[in-house]
């Protein structure tokens, strides 16, 4: 069995300048690093991803939180695996929205949520 561990590598903005003068768009990536153990070496390698994934979007707006648009990636990282139970998006259907509050119900009377840092 190899360990794996993946840890947060170097971000990666990339900026779309369209021929007409219009605004920009900045793409925000990460690259991820990704350790593996070599059996028998006694150490980790590690790789990063040669295309990394797009965390955000920015465009222009008025507002620095207006113009953030995140991918479901970045989603993902900036409220981890059941974003979605918290934070539903505009396209959730209605059968979403009642799963994510039924969710939220049972988190609410969870009575270990006392014990969480």
């Amino acid at each position: 069995m190899c360990a794996t561990t993946v840890e947060y590598g170097q971000p990666r903005v990339l900026c779309y300048a369209p021929s007409d003068g219009g605004p920009w768009v900045f793409f925000d990536c990460l690259q991820e690093v990704t350790h593996r153990y070599v059996p028998g070496a006694g150490r980790m390698d590690a790789e990063s991803d040669a295309d990394p994934l797009v965390r955000d979007i920015r465009t222009p707006a008025a507002g620095f939180e207006d113009g953030l648009v995140l991918t479901l990636y970045g989603k993902m990282l900036r409220w981890r695996p059941g974003w979605w139970i918290h934070q539903p998006g505009e396209t959730a259907t209605d059968e979403q929205k009642a799963i994510a509050e039924q969710l939220r119900n049972i988190e609410a009377d969870d009575p270990s949520r006392g014990f969480r840092r």
